[in-house]
């Protein structure tokens, strides 16, 4: 818990300070949801062991549980549905968003999901955090970013199990503006930086090498001491 503790403040770490003025949570709320879609990835083993059984289905249980929670996202990078969910409201709670978790299971199929709503400058939206994870890496319009119900199709394919789904009447009306200004931007490591580090590196390496030649040095003059000394 304290691992997972020190991850949710790192991620949130000043985006308080960050943003002020019109849409300010709206603003927050970007820098956040990009921010986690860089740092956890799918967890597509996590997903493959659902379809085992039988004695494979039990051993891979831990698997699956990790990525549901806190802990596969925060500590191991990688999440199921289940999990970017629950980390997205953990992590937004941090920072005084309303963040609530809601589950559905496909209509007249086998199979479930999870997503949120939140809360922000004094509405509710939809968010899919799991679909939209790929799109926000790669630089693409994201289907599931603060939506409005008759915008957000998880309720076209889902019936919703959870027991509280707040009325989401609106779509944001500027999600590429928000997108273009307040997400979270990987760093880049350059060939500068790269020089630099290898730089490091070989004079540290260096400094090691003479280190031990002295070392050597030393040793051997104290042997020839020792034999003057004896005769």
């Amino acid at each position: 818990m304290i691992k997972i503790k020190k991850e949710i403040i790192n991620i949130t770490n000043n985006v308080t300070d960050k943003y002020d003025g019109p849409d300010r949570d709206k603003k927050v709320f970007t820098y956040i949801y990009t921010k986690l879609a860089h740092h956890i990835d799918y967890d597509k083993f996590a997903s493959d062991t659902c379809s085992l059984s039988g004695y494979d289905y039990e051993v891979t249980e831990r698997v699956r549980e990790d990525a549901s929670n806190l802990i596969g996202g925060l500590i191991y990078g990688k999440s199921l549905c289940s999990g970017y969910s629950e980390i997205l409201r953990n992590v937004l709670s941090e920072v005084g968003i309303d963040c609530i978790y809601i589950s559905g299971k496909l209509k007249d199929q086998k199979g479930s999901h999870a997503w949120n709503q939140v809360y922000l400058d004094e509405n509710w939206y939809n968010v899919d955090l799991t679909n939209d994870r790929d799109k926000i890496v790669n630089g693409i319009e994201c289907k599931h970013f603060l939506k409005g119900d008759q915008d957000f199709d998880r309720y076209k394919k889902y019936d919703v199990i959870s027991p509280r789904l707040e009325i989401c009447k609106e779509s944001v009306q500027n999600p590429e503006q928000l997108f273009n200004e307040y997400k979270y931007v990987q760093p880049t490591v350059t060939p500068k930086d790269i020089a630099h580090a290898t730089h490091s590196k070989n004079i540290h390496f260096t400094d090691i090498f003479n280190i031990k030649s002295l070392f050597n040095k030393l040793i051997h003059k104290s042997q020839d001491i020792d034999k003057e000394t004896s005769r």
